[in-house]
């Protein structure tokens, strides 16, 4: 069964049941970060993931969410969200390497924001390449079938 199946007052239930039961489990581990309990996932770090997901899955009902969200940037993020995490690593090594004694030590923001814009132009650069890159190889294909595998 699919979470589309569902009803919207199950989806809800499902979302305040994982609420209550994340918040019994904060409080229980002494509001220790959800992170701690990721490897192996536990299940305060499920409880909490699922209610996140319940809970964002109800608000994309809403017409106003919708209409923040249904734009080109947000589908291109969603679409490259791997490529993202994956260059987003380059940025993050370099600051932690070179940020000692910088403003980027203390400012979360800035970290994020140049960390974020970064990868952004790492994966545009990525998708481009990669574009290039299997253009010329059809072309590449097509010149040599057409010479050595004449049908």
């Amino acid at each position: 069964m699919g979470i589309k199946q569902l009803t919207k007052r199950e989806v809800s239930f499902l979302c305040a049941f994982f609420l209550v039961t994340s918040a019994f489990l904060m409080v229980y581990h002494n509001y220790v970060p959800t992170q701690t309990y990721k490897y192996p996932p536990g299940l305060y770090y499920l409880s909490y993931g699922l209610f996140v997901s319940f809970l964002l899955y109800r608000l994309l009902d809403l017409k106003a969410i919708k209409g923040i969200l249904d734009n080109k940037f947000v589908y291109y993020i969603s679409q490259n969200s791997l490529w993202l995490y994956f260059w987003h690593i380059i940025p993050v090594q370099l600051i932690f390497i070179y940020s000692k004694g910088t403003v980027f030590e203390h400012s979360f923001l800035l970290r994020l924001i140049v960390i974020f814009v970064v990868a952004c132009i790492l994966t545009v650069s990525h998708n481009k390449l990669s574009n290039k890159t299997k253009y010329c190889t059809r072309k590449r294909q097509e010149v040599w079938q057409s010479k050595y595998l004449k049908l």
